[in-house]
């Protein structure tokens, strides 16, 4: 089962080279389709040491010794190949990383769960400044972006 050593850290992703330096080292464990987005969890290496966030040393040991993955989780959505929200969490350890998407009810549906909301709001946002700023071709330039982002 897995285990977590610290609490969720928010980490924003424009304008963070440490997270965008993260994310060129990042493996991609799951894809799937959920609420009509892609939603794609990868694991990101941990800068964090382990040493002192578990309660017993030989959890460290198995990290050190390779027989625990110890990772940044990321979880994103997207559409049309437009990533519309990320979120992370850090001092994930398990023994294989795609346990943290299996955990019913765990961190991973959670972390779905806030990237779709987000995801949502950025569209609906989106469609606002559409309408807004396109008065003038109105009801067709509307009815184009609603078949490409509502779907």
């Amino acid at each position: 089962m897995g285990r977590l050593a610290v609490r969720p850290r928010a980490m924003v992703l424009e304008g963070d080279q440490k997270v965008r330096k993260k994310m060129k080292t990042s493996t991609l464990i799951n894809t799937e389709i959920v609420g009509g987005f892609t939603i794609r969890f990868y694991t990101a290496p941990e800068d964090l040491d382990p040493v002192g966030q578990f309660h017993d040393p030989k959890d460290v040991e198995d990290i050190r010794e390779g027989r625990i993955t110890w990772f940044s989780a990321v979880v994103e959505a997207s559409k049309l190949g437009i990533v519309l929200a990320t979120e992370y969490l850090g001092g994930c350890a398990y023994k294989d990383p795609a346990d943290f998407v299996r955990e019913s009810g765990g961190y991973y549906d959670d972390m779905c769960d806030t990237v779709i909301r987000r995801a949502r709001e950025v569209l609906r946002q989106l469609n606002e400044k559409h309408v807004e700023s396109d008065h003038r071709t109105g009801v067709a330039a509307l009815a184009t972006f609603n078949t490409l982002f509502n779907r």
